[in-house]
């Protein structure tokens, strides 16, 4: 889960897989949700979205249109645009 204004991301976890899912910290994060930024709010995102990653390399979001995700990225005054289809490819343009 990815989290625009307050520049953090989730990781959550299904182990039975069944829509059941539950917070993870990642061992190597000092806190969660963790933090996009280290010391300030340069990074800028221009949505929310939750991805879901299936065992068979499917991707889904709570944002996809037509099975694409998009997302407006800025730091420093530079946007990137990234896009994730809906089996993991990514594309990061200027």
């Amino acid at each position: 889960m990815i989290d625009h204004t307050a520049l953090t991301y989730q990781v959550q976890n299904d182990v039975g897989r069944v829509g059941a899912f539950v917070n993870y910290c990642v061992p190597a994060a000092p806190a969660c949700p963790v933090s996009v930024t280290a010391t300030s709010k340069e990074v800028t995102l221009d949505a929310d979205t939750t991805f879901t990653f299936s065992p068979g390399g499917g991707v889904t979001s709570t944002t996809a249109a037509g099975g694409i995700t998009t997302l407006v990225v800025t730091y420093q005054g530079k946007t990137e645009t990234i896009t994730v289809s809906s089996y993991g490819s990514i594309k990061v343009t200027p």
